[in-house]
């Protein structure tokens, strides 16, 4: 071969070689892709089954191997390697797998075996603590007393009655599930009927029984005569609670911020002319972790508070929170969650939907293969990793 043959030839192996270092890297890029780690897991109730997803870093989902999964009652809550359900009466627990499959149930608890099953059945979805180590439950018969009990979660998530607190309740009224602070000290929730609901406190004794307590609440100020009631609250990581607030008249429903003292009394120094409104009524309050945003959720198609939608705020602690999204989502929002990684998950029963979206303090970004079809989503729940 002659001298400038060998050269073409040299070339030519150094092009093909390239090419094909190239096609393994972007091979191993897109192995690594498609084989790095879910930031979550995000759990949808349907008529299906319980329908469970894996999250990338950039908010795309995956649908978990085995999913739906048959459970039973409705979805609550998980604590990374136990999930729960539940039902009229019992709570049910379910070991869940490395890949965030959900296992057949480890075990069940009748709520009505113990003190304050006299206030009737499940009235909402119970609720887990932020440290995974207890469980709390509300019955509610609508007539004249509303039960909070605490449950201990046990090895393999077996569940262990702990105590009980009773709320007084006027006839044909509702009490909502409580919404624990992140500092973990007291809890929240809404009692009442209509116009006349009320916030109502709880304390967290050292065994992680909810107490009630009396509350002394500050609310903000406004023009002479009107009077809002609160129709939501969350707590955010430290000491602040976020309260959607409905005047039940022509103006529109507005969000305040408490501050919460050492004793659980809540202050609000916010005033009608500083706190935002809502072009809907609210349906669900959700902070993400870091507290710093709140997201919320509006879905009444009809009647009094008609409209639809999904709006982020900016939560500044005990200052007015601000505006920031606008509406995100002009449909019906039936549940709304975060993941730590900044991604915020949002269902509409109406149009089959399950959203997400990355949220940051500066942007917000519909993530990759948003929304994703779901027949009847009823409940979400997310386990961040």
């Amino acid at each position: 071969m002659s001298i400038a043959n060998q050269a073409k030839a040299a070339v030519c192996l150094g092009i093909l070689t390239s090419v094909a270092v190239t096609a393994q890297t972007n091979s191993l890029a897109s192995s690594a892709k498609t084989t790095s780690s879910p930031v979550a897991y995000v759990y949808v109730q349907s008529s299906s089954g319980v329908v469970a997803y894996s999250a990338a870093s950039n908010g795309q989902l995956t649908k978990i191997s085995g999913s739906p999964f048959n459970t039973t009652g409705s979805i609550t809550g998980s604590t990374g390697s136990i999930f729960f359900t539940t039902g009229t009466d019992y709570i049910h627990s379910y070991p869940v797998a490395s890949n965030g499959a959900i296992k057949a149930q480890e075990s069940e608890i009748n709520s009505q075996k113990y003190s304050g099953a006299s206030c009737g059945p499940a009235g909402a979805p119970g609720v887990l603590d932020h440290s995974g180590k207890y469980f709390y439950m509300f019955l509610d018969n609508s007539m004249s007393c509303g039960a909070y009990q605490t449950y201990t979660i046990g090895k393999n998530g077996v569940l262990t009655f702990n105590n009980w607190t009773d709320v007084p309740q006027e006839s044909g009224g509702y009490m909502t599930a409580p919404t624990i602070l992140g500092n973990e000290a007291f809890a929240y929730a809404i009692s009442g009927y209509a116009h006349n609901a009320n916030l109502i406190g709880f304390a967290r004794e050292s065994s992680g029984a909810l107490q009630a307590i009396k509350l002394n609440e500050t609310d903000p100020s406004g023009p002479s005569g009107i009077t809002w009631t609160p129709t939501l609250v969350d707590g955010d990581p430290t000491n602040h609670l976020a309260v959607a607030l409905d005047p039940y008249d022509s103006n529109p429903p507005q969000l305040a911020s408490y501050t919460v003292d050492s004793h659980g009394n809540i202050v609000s120094t916010n005033t009608a002319e500083d706190m935002p409104t809502l072009p809907f009524a609210a349906t669900e309050l959700a902070f993400s972790p870091s507290g710093t945003l709140l997201a919320v959720a509006g879905g009444y198609p009809t009647g009094y508070g008609a409209g639809n939608g999904l709006e982020v705020f900016h939560f500044n602690g005990a200052k007015p929170i601000t505006a920031y999204s606008g509406l995100m989502a002009n449909m019906e929002i039936d549940g709304i969650k975060w993941d730590s990684s900044n991604h915020l998950y949002a269902i509409s029963t109406k149009t089959n939907q399950l959203l997400v979206y990355t949220v940051t303090a500066t942007s917000i970004t519909k993530a990759p293969g948003s929304p994703y079809t779901i027949t009847d989503p009823t409940v979400l729940i997310t386990k961040s990793l």
